[in-house]
């Protein structure tokens, strides 16, 4: 214990409450404390980083299936549930002890620098953990008034209004932040919980409103303004890196608001009469422990502070329980953005693209991607184009010379272009044409004339649904007709994008209307191993699915049927439909099932689907076809559930769930496809319509 006494202690009593008087609290802290904040940083670390290492470890026993390597960072993504809340409930009861013991022991020591009696930090730990129950009970105390005013804040912003919310949260928090220095008055004068409050607000009673400031300034505000300088430096530098810097920084920052605790707490105390604060701070230098100790080696110390990059960065590169690894990236700029800068000097902004413009994904050597963009009544087919999975740098251009084209369809080459059938208006000819063009990363070119031709005036034309598909052997497009009250299917092959010498055949005459007009997925169509087409159509009155199976390469005659259970006529809600060919000839069909609620996957069992298997996937976004991918012996299905992106690997109808990213706001549309080594690539939409706002994501799992 320290020895001060007569004459000497009060002329040393006098200076310290001059000095603490005379100078303001954030300037003791900058001037006495800073400079030492390295040793004031020992405890915490010697504590918390340990905790926070057993809470890691623990955290894949509770989080099991939801924890994925993302861009290279480990990442949990789901909804909370039970062992989750088990495990934050074990961390709460560990962490919070382990917090307030080393908040105290740092109070010690920095009060301890500031009276001139430097207290080492194994010393002030003794301490800390000798009144640990009381420092505990008092943690949980401020917690739980900590929760309360943010739980009056949320209703108030709920309920009433933002600034209400925001007003509430500011009075509360200026009212109870006196509260804070209850935890030096337990430590340096060696009282209860309860009296600690009473001793904080009586400290505090003559300076209501300039201490309930300071505190928020040293405590909340100083620190949370470098707390973010620090997660923007840490997000601009490696992931083992970055871990380390923001747990350092987390250390730290507990550390510094520890001792402005201590020096508000005693700067408090010398603004008392002169009378009654001399005899308190020599009390409390009497009560700090003594001063021998080893010097703090600083390699232990700076080695615990990395230990947790050091220990997340290997788990991240190494993976040794098998996360799901996933690239997740957002489009560099909104695509109207990219479309307003796309504009030229006369007022042309440029083709505009919309979240539920997007169609289809095609990935080429690189990867490069492109999107297909197609809207709705007289919007024209637009491309949408990245060099790599970042989709750092967009491009945008229309599919087509006319900007008029609109009922079209895409299909990737294979040698990696897109090629686009689509009807545009023919100015000169005053008629629709029929006619098939190729894309690549910067545009689009119509190698060949017209297919076909309509007049404006037929009504004919505006019943009209496309599909196309392509394979070394040539091209084939499929277009659902609306003639009197049937529909047909009339096929087109082409051998090459020229289309000099189209065939064309109606094999199959359907009696029910497929999905109505704004339906860009009703109709689809894909080549089989042996170069015979497949098409499949979504039935527009009751959303039952019928597959047409040509005979031969030109579809001069084809069969049709019905796989998959029959559907209500509920299901006219629930648009659209996926389809993919197995490399043996046998078609698998992904749709929403609306007697389920949920996304049916159909396996054919023949290549004519006379007998299917199904299989019911998880998903509640039915309006719109989920993405489909065949990657050797599966079947890839991605869809949405519970605002996460969720991809079914399903080897038949086994299927496995992994969801691979959540939506910041309500995820959308989405569309699916490979890369040449079978890696699945999704873009989709996650946006937030009450701000009519949007952006486009590309993810890619490593499945």
């Amino acid at each position: 214990m320290a020895d001060n006494s007569g004459a000497v202690a009060d002329v040393w009593a006098e200076r310290m409450r001059a000095a603490l008087v005379g100078t303001s609290a954030l300037s003791i802290v900058g001037t006495r404390v800073l400079r030492h904040l390295f040793t004031l940083m020992v405890p915490t670390t010697v504590l918390s980083i340990p905790v926070g290492l057993l809470a890691a470890a623990l955290l894949p026993i509770a989080a099991a299936g939801r924890l994925l390597v993302v861009n290279g960072r480990i990442e949990l993504v789901g909804d909370a549930d039970v062992p989750l809340f088990a495990w934050l409930g074990v961390l709460v009861l560990i962490g919070v002890p382990a917090a307030a013991v080393a908040g105290g022991a740092t109070m010690l020591m920095a009060a301890g620098r500031v009276l001139g009696w430097p207290v080492h930090w194994r010393s002030a730990l003794r301490v800390a953990v000798r009144r640990g129950r009381g420092l505990t009970a008092l943690a949980f105390v401020q917690v739980a008034f900590l929760a309360l005013t943010a739980a009056a804040g949320v209703a108030l912003t709920v309920f009433v209004n933002p600034w209400a919310g925001i007003a509430a949260i500011v009075v509360v928090g200026l009212v109870l932040m006196p509260g804070l220095l209850a935890m030096p008055a337990m430590l340096l004068e060696e009282l209860g919980p309860f009296a600690a409050l009473r001793r904080a607000y009586r400290l505090v009673a003559t300076m209501r409103f300039t201490s309930p400031l300071l505190l928020a300034i040293g405590v909340i505000i100083l620190p949370g303004l470098a707390a973010g300088g620090f997660d923007w430096v840490a997000d601009r530098l490696p992931y083992p890196v970055n871990v380390a810097v923001n747990s350092a920084a987390a250390v730290l920052l507990s550390a510094f608001q520890a001792a402005v605790l201590a020096v508000v707490f005693l700067n408090r105390i010398a603004k008392q009469w002169h009378e009654v604060s001399r005899p308190e701070l020599r009390a409390i230098v009497d009560r700090l422990p003594e001063r021998d100790g080893a010097r703090t080696r600083t390699a232990p110390i700076l080695a615990l502070l990395v230990l947790p990059g050091l220990v997340t960065g290997a788990v991240a590169a190494v993976n040794p329980l098998g996360w799901v690894e996933v690239s997740d990236h957002v489009a560099a700029l909104s695509p109207a953005d990219e479309a307003d800068e796309a504009g030229d000097d006369d007022g042309d902004r440029g083709p505009v693209v919309w979240s539920r413009d997007l169609t289809a994904l095609y990935v080429s050597p690189g990867p490069k991607l492109a999107m297909y963009m197609q809207g709705f009544d007289d919007d024209a087919p637009r491309m949408l184009t990245c060099p790599d999975l970042t989709c750092a740098d967009l491009d945008i251009f229309y599919a087509g010379d006319n900007r008029t084209d609109r009922f079209a369809a895409t299909a990737a080459l294979p040698d990696g272009r897109t090629v686009v059938a689509s009807w545009d208006w023919d100015q000169a000819e005053r008629n629709y044409r029929l006619r098939l063009a190729a894309c690549d990363q910067a545009r689009c070119s119509a190698p060949g004339k017209p297919i076909a031709w309509w007049s404006q005036d037929d009504g004919q034309f505006l019943w009209s649904r496309l599909a196309v598909a392509a394979h070394p052997g040539g091209v084939v497009l499929v277009q659902a007709d609306r003639p009197d009250d049937a529909k047909t299917l009339t096929f087109t092959s082409c051998r090459d994008l020229a289309c000099a010498d189209p065939v064309r055949h109606t094999p199959v005459r359907l009696r029910r209307d497929i999905a109505g007009t704004t339906d860009k997925h009703a109709l689809k169509v894909a080549f089989g191993p042996d170069g015979r087409p497949v098409a499949a159509v979504r039935d527009g009155d009751s959303g039952a699915v019928s597959l047409v199976t040509c005979e031969t390469a030109d579809c001069a005659s084809a069969t049709v049927t019905t796989p998959g259970p029959p559907l209500t006529a509920a299901g006219a809600r629930m648009r659209g439909l996926s389809l993919a060919v197995r490399r043996d000839g046998r078609p698998v069909i992904a749709y929403g099932d609306p007697a389920a609620a949920a996304i049916k996957l159909l396996d054919c069992q023949d290549r004519a689907c006379s007998r299917a298997e199904s299989a019911t996937l998880a998903g509640d976004r039915h309006e719109d076809p989920p993405g489909l991918v065949l990657s050797g012996d599966r079947a890839l299905v991605a869809t949405f559930a519970d605002a996460h992106l969720v991809v079914h690997s399903c080897r038949g109808t086994a299927c496995l769930a992994a969801r691979i990213a959540k939506a910041g706001n309500v995820p959308e549309q989405l569309a699916m496809s490979l890369t040449g080594t079978g890696r699945p690539v999704i873009a989709w939409i996650d946006a937030n319509p009450r701000e009519d706002e949007w952006s486009l994501r590309v993810t890619s799992p490593l499945i």
